[in-house]
């Protein structure tokens, strides 16, 4: 992101410019302890059995415009079910670049999933909503 456009935060040194997708790692023994009190809240209320990552958790996130796409050249309407296809495709963005506008890569394809995150959010949403994912990896927080 073109640093004038937030001329007063770049001051701050925790302003961050990250991409639209997102995804980084986030750990830190109080923080796990807060993740971890959530998951094991998560096993109670919903009786899912799961194993606990030590080292940290992958969080992966969009501003919404692949969803709102997929919505406008599918019959899918709803936002977690389009976040759970796209999760189960491992493509975060299936209609790049035709579609959605995005630089072309020619060596890689930056959509492709190859981490599953433990933690998958979206944008823009009319509503705010989460639901819980069983994949490949036992559970997944899913959040639009």
């Amino acid at each position: 992101m073109f640093i004038g456009l937030f001329p007063k935060a770049v001051e701050y040194k925790s302003f961050n410019r990250v991409s639209n997708p997102y995804e980084c790692e986030i750990g830190g023994n109080y923080l796990l302890f807060k993740i971890h009190l959530l998951l094991l809240w998560l096993i109670w209320h919903f009786h899912l059995y799961f194993a606990v990552f030590p080292l940290g958790f992958l969080f992966l996130g969009t501003s919404g415009e692949p969803v709102r796409d997929i919505m406008k050249y599918s019959k899918l309407d709803n936002h977690l079910e389009i976040m759970k296809k796209t999760l189960k495709w491992r493509h975060i963005a299936p209609t790049c670049p035709d579609t959605v506008p995005c630089t072309p890569c020619t060596e890689t394809d930056p959509f492709t999933m190859y981490n599953c995150p433990a933690v998958y959010f979206s944008g823009n949403c009319k509503e705010f909503a989460t639901d819980l994912y069983k994949g490949l990896y036992p559970i997944l927080i899913i959040i639009s």
